[in-house]
């Protein structure tokens, strides 16, 4: 047992120094959920472990996109440790909530670089509206609706309560898809220039539609598709 203890101890601390030395470069997967165990699961070798979840989800980031009570249907995964995966992945998202609040969403490339990170574990579909100021600073991104994969739905009135609420003349919608890759719908279309056109009665601004795929992002303004 104390053999054991030190063979594992010794491994960790290798582990650390490489990271330390060279950050995750030359890290396969598997090595970097390792990595992350040593801190939820102590005195365990948990490389067994990291290859089964792997091998369960796919890939390192589905891993930690994972719901809690599914990552601990793994054996020899602890509820802890899942938590410990799943907090990860939403300190990752909350980071552009502080960031951008700091930083104008004022083109394509920063609203698409703002909605890739803020969707980047999410595994199901998600409408959102950012409420931004004359200066195009973030005041207020907010979760309209939460759908399946497939299907996201919300209402107009809803929209112009949180830019009303938040005194802002500018928003930007987003919507993603998990597991597919982004693509300006015919719904997506018709959808945006309705919430376009009533928004304006208002003297609130639809400036952008962001859609975040699995691996891609697109920005309707920058597409060409959002309306005049």
């Amino acid at each position: 047992m104390v053999l054991s203890d030190s063979i594992h101890a010794g491994h960790r601390k290798r582990m650390r120094e490489r990271f330390l030395q060279t950050g995750l470069d030359g890290f396969q997967e598997h090595e970097i959920l390792e990595l992350l165990l040593f801190y939820a699961i102590p005195r365990v070798d948990v490389n067994p472990l990291a290859h089964r979840l792997l091998q369960r989800f796919g890939s390192l980031h589905d891993v930690l996109a994972a719901p809690v009570r599914t990552l601990t249907e793994v054996e020899g995964m602890t509820q802890n440790a899942a938590v410990y995966l799943h907090l990860l992945a939403s300190v990752y998202a909350a980071a552009p909530e502080r960031t951008y609040h700091q930083l104008p969403l004022d083109s394509p490339s920063a609203l698409c670089a703002y909605f890739q990170q803020l969707y980047a574990y999410e595994n199901r579909e998600i409408l959102r509206l950012a409420c931004l100021d004359e200066r195009y600073y973030l005041r207020n991104c907010h979760v309209l609706a939460e759908g399946s994969l497939t299907h996201v739905s919300s209402s107009i009135r809803t929209v112009v309560e949180h830019a009303v609420l938040d005194h802002c003349g500018i928003v930007v919608l987003a919507h993603n898809h998990p597991n597919a890759r982004a693509q300006v719908s015919r719904d997506d279309l018709i959808s945006t220039r309705q919430l376009s056109e009533y928004l304006k009665t208002l003297s609130i601004t639809l400036h952008d539609h962001i859609i975040v795929g699995e691996n891609n992002v697109i920005s309707m303004r920058d597409s060409g598709c959002m309306p005049d």
